[in-house]
């Protein structure tokens, strides 16, 4: 699992419209398809699935581990 501070890529091949381990991706997600990213806060989403925050994301969206490559 995923922690604060971990490096990581966000999935090159991300969809839209999509959910990734319940997780909805949002289209204006898409523009940080294959970059690396750190991720900065972590939090239980619903009382089941984690999730993440990325330091390149100033929009603020949810993010799974599904989504990262």
């Amino acid at each position: 699992m995923h922690k604060k501070g971990d490096r990581v890529k966000v999935r090159s091949d991300l969809k839209a419209d999509t959910r990734y381990d319940g997780i909805y991706c949002h289209a204006g997600m898409l523009k940080h398809s294959g970059k690396k990213a750190t991720i900065v806060c972590t939090q239980e989403h619903r009382g089941r699935a984690d999730v993440f925050y990325i330091d390149i994301d100033t929009e603020g969206y949810y993010w799974s581990s599904s989504m990262f490559e």
